[in-house]
């Protein structure tokens, strides 16, 4: 089972949803790829909203829940980083 104190900053829950939506708005004009490729990273950020809201009969344990949410969570922080250093 994950760790209870992974859930323990729920203030910041917000500020980590809007992660993919803030990148795609500052990111707009940087590349088709990478705009498209952050459309697709909100879609499923939205489809795994029902998931983590334990609204639905879980589908995969906690921990894999867990993981595919960072996955699309901070896996578009660092493939911003890299398409800015490499159009820099």
């Amino acid at each position: 089972m994950p760790d209870p104190r992974h859930a323990s900053w729920q203030f910041l829950m917000s500020a980590i949803l809007a992660t993919p939506l803030l990148l795609l708005v500052a990111l707009w004009r940087q590349g088709v790829a990478l705009r498209a490729y952050l459309l697709c990273n909100i879609v499923a950020l939205m489809l795994m909203m029902p998931l983590m809201m334990h609204r639905m009969a879980p589908v995969f344990a906690e921990g894999t829940t867990q993981r595919l949410f960072a996955l699309v969570v901070f896996v578009p922080v660092g493939v911003a980083r890299c398409a800015l250093v490499r159009g820099g």
